[in-house]
């Protein structure tokens, strides 16, 4: 990585090579981690803050926010970054529109029905620039945990090989008059979720 690196960017050469590293992987809500063993079992807001927190503490904990022994949920990553001033607080900026994401970016969805103990949406890195197509479609690379087929995707390769834990693949979002909607892949079909962005900066010193 350039020294020249963004504080985003250097975030997502650590995601990137967390997957270049795994050898086992399942999403789960019950994280378990074994470095050594090549072991990442988590789902989407557990891989966001596990990278998060090892590169920018500080900004992990402004999601966070001190609670409990679990990490934050894509809703609290959401929720954060939703209510984030134009200027940004606390070394987070938003980002908007959605093909002004850049690599390192963080991007959060949230459900609008909550059932315990189930999702509360989803967070991923963004890999690269997003692509926007003739018909208005954004597609964005990016790095999750993830049990659902991606466009392009690094799981679910080499025939009974489940597209399941930690990848790398392509969701697909277009805006439907004032809303979001996104895509995970091919089998899927389009879904509606309020969509916010958020990028790490350094904390003033």
């Amino acid at each position: 990585m350039s020294t020249g690196a963004t504080l985003a960017q250097r975030l997502a050469a650590d995601a990137q090579e967390i997957l270049q590293s795994v050898k086992s992987t399942v999403y789960t809500h019950d994280t378990h981690v074994d470095v050594a063993a090549g072991t990442y079992d988590m789902d989407c807001s557990a891989y966001v803050g596990y990278v998060l927190q090892g590169r920018a503490p500080a900004h992990y904990d402004a999601i966070h926010n001190g609670g409990g022994a679990h990490g934050p949920l894509a809703i609290d990553f959401y929720n954060h970054l939703d209510a984030l001033p134009p200027g940004g607080a606390e070394g987070w900026l938003p980002i908007a529109p959605l093909a002004e994401a850049r690599r390192g970016d963080i991007v959060a969805w949230r459900r609008d029905m909550i059932t315990e103990g189930d999702d509360t949406g989803h967070v991923f890195f963004v890999v690269e620039d997003p692509v926007v197509f003739d018909d208005g479609v954004v597609s964005v690379r990016v790095y999750d945990s993830s049990d659902v087929l991606h466009y392009d995707d690094t799981r679910g390769q080499g025939g009974d090989s489940p597209a399941t834990g930690l990848g790398s693949g392509k969701i697909h979002f277009r805006y439907v008059d004032s809303r979001v909607e996104f895509k995970f892949g091919p089998g899927d079909g389009y879904h509606d979720a309020p969509v916010t962005i958020g990028r790490i900066e350094p904390l003033p010193t």
